[in-house]
């Protein structure tokens, strides 16, 4: 499927076929790698044991951003024209493009878009390939979309994952809790897709997934290994929306319930007159399984 000029490089546990620059590649691959080395932290925090990884997982680099547009058309099925990169679950593979509008442009902003995006879809990756979620279950959004959001960083030489803040999503979070602006959480665990494609639906989901989902990983620990659990023993297909109801209840309670703790803690945690965080990156969103160019 790839042009004869792609180059393929492995690391330990990844093969990537790259017509990119070599540099940027192995900044790639190096994110991988971390991606990996930080997502085993966080199954052993959660006491699941992983997997093995029963092969090496590919990723494909476009060095342009047409060229990447027409493989996720052609190959993928994937037409929204504006993504930087994506997970396709049906063929198993990960791909990006260079993230910057030239090869030649190396801003703060295309690096950390090139960061999250990479993080973001290994991790979607790795938790089905490590077994934390089936191939053969349809999940909702919150916590498909909910987990690798909160693994995204600018810094992945770091420690990243659901124990440390990705500052842009709490940011556009806080400002979501601020202003009443939330989905109530009986509505968010029942959906699989999207209800529309605005602007602010999206980020209204992944924003609150991602806080949903940090908060339960530090003070819900043994409840959301549960809901891991639940979920892999579902019979495959595509669960209800009241059946993901269902099985939210069973391992965390009435949503109204948890979503009244949950919100008084994030309530406490900003705290009357707390100064907001620094906004300089609020603007990076997610899509479904995609990392998009700035909304405004």
């Amino acid at each position: 499927m790839l042009p004869t000029r792609f180059v393929p490089y492995e690391t330990r546990r990844f093969v990537v076929f790259s017509d990119a620059s070599p540099r940027w590649t192995r900044l790639q691959m190096a994110r991988l790698e971390r991606a990996h080395h930080q997502f085993h932290r966080f199954l052993d925090r959660l006491g699941t044991t992983p997997g093995p990884l029963r092969h090496k997982l590919v990723c494909v680099l476009f060095a342009t951003r047409d060229d990447f547009i027409e493989f996720a058309r052609s190959h993928d099925g994937v037409v929204a024209s504006w993504i930087l990169g994506y997970f396709s679950p049906r063929n198993d593979r990960i791909v990006f493009y260079h993230g910057a509008e030239t090869l030649e442009e190396e801003d703060e902003f295309a690096d950390l878009r090139a960061t999250a995006t990479t993080i973001h879809e290994a991790v979607h990756q790795l938790s089905f390939h490590t077994g934390l979620q089936s191939v053969h279950i349809n999940y909702p959004l919150w916590i498909c979309e909910g987990l690798a959001a909160a693994f995204e960083t600018a810094n992945p030489d770091a420690a990243f994952g659901p124990a440390y803040e990705f500052a842009p999503r709490r940011h556009r979070f806080e400002q979501m809790l601020a202003g009443n602006r939330l989905m109530p959480l009986d509505r968010l665990v029942r959906l699989d897709h999207f209800p529309d494609e605005r602007a602010e639906t999206v980020q209204t989901i992944y924003n609150q997934s991602y806080a949903l989902v940090v908060w339960l990983a530090r003070h819900r620990r043994d409840e959301l290994r549960a809901y891991f659990a639940a979920m892999r023993a579902e019979t495959p297909g595509r669960p209800t929306g009241d059946r993901h109801h269902a099985i939210f209840t069973a391992a965390f309670g009435p949503p109204a319930q948890l979503e009244r703790t949950w919100l008084r803690h994030e309530h406490a945690r900003v705290g009357p007159g707390a100064p907001p965080l620094d906004g300089a990156l609020a603007g990076v969103v997610c899509q479904r399984v995609e990392f998009p160019e700035m909304i405004p």
